[in-house]
């Protein structure tokens, strides 16, 4: 098996077979029972021995908890959440799912499966829905210099967004705002903090938002703008209409929020 990976032509075969779903799922579920096992038992008593120490110091701050490697892949993860002194799970953790199709780091990363990701997404968005956890996907892409990621960029923010999960990029480096993909997938428009409930987003062109507010808070939703210059008064359509600002990130920074005053209703957003 070693020698077929190693071999970039029968690797770009073996990926092109593990293309199909069932193929795919049939893999990963001959080692789901072993990674089962050691993210319910060596995983979680690591978490809870880490909790209860860290709790002990601080009772406020976030823990935020990985899966186990094979879960980049698409294996559910299944670690046990942390509990407190009572047996309750620490209402305080985040899942942080890494993502990866099977081609990362190699040259085929250009190209990958996307029926694997679409079901690595799934997977990583049911472990965090079941386990009543928020996640971040920690890890995704791995797009390096050089080379044009934008096709395969795009389809995997577009899963990002289609879960609504949060996200980190990896990796950087000097110049990374040269890659294609740079301008229209990881410096986009996107909603960082609502009033009330996301309901979806896309910025597969502009951006299109849509929130239920919380009728008892005056918080505004504020939306990253990654160039205030950028946007006019007539690109920006929110439907009930309020009042908006654009506020600057900080001095000397061409980036900043769109601010909507909320209405306490269904809100959407329109931004070409």
């Amino acid at each position: 098996m070693t020698a077929v990976w190693d071999n970039e032509d029968q690797r770009a075969e073996l990926m092109n077979q593990l293309t199909d779903k069932e193929a795919f799922t049939e893999i990963l579920h001959a080692a789901s029972e072993t990674v089962s096992r050691f993210e319910q038992n060596e995983l979680s008593r690591f978490y809870q021995k880490l909790r209860d120490r860290i709790r002990q110091a601080d009772k406020n701050h976030l823990l935020v908890l990985e899966h186990n490697y094979f879960s980049n892949m698409g294996i559910k993860s299944s670690f046990h959440i942390p509990a407190d002194t009572n047996g309750k799970p620490d209402s305080l953790c985040v899942y942080a799912a890494h993502a990866y199709d099977w081609v990362v780091d190699t040259d085929a990363a250009v190209n990958p499966g996307y029926e694997r990701l679409d079901f690595i997404f799934s997977q990583l968005t049911a472990s965090a829905r079941e386990r009543h956890l928020p996640a971040l996907v920690g890890e995704w892409g791995a797009f390096y210099l050089g080379k044009s990621y934008l096709q395969s960029a795009r389809h995997q923010i577009g899963l990002i967004e289609k879960y609504k999960l949060g996200h980190t990029y990896w990796c950087w480096w000097k110049d990374i705002e040269t890659q294609d993909y740079f301008s229209s997938v990881i410096s986009r428009p996107y909603p960082q903090v609502v009033n009330g409930q996301l309901l979806s987003y896309s910025s597969t062109d502009g951006l299109t938002c849509q929130w239920k507010e919380d009728k008892t808070s005056p918080a505004p939703t504020l939306i990253f703008l990654p160039d205030l210059k950028a946007v006019s008064p007539e690109q920006i359509r929110i439907t009930p209409e309020s009042s908006w600002e654009l506020i600057p990130l900080e001095k000397g920074s061409k980036a900043g929020f769109l601010s909507i005053t909320p209405t306490g209703t269904v809100r959407s957003l329109q931004l070409k």
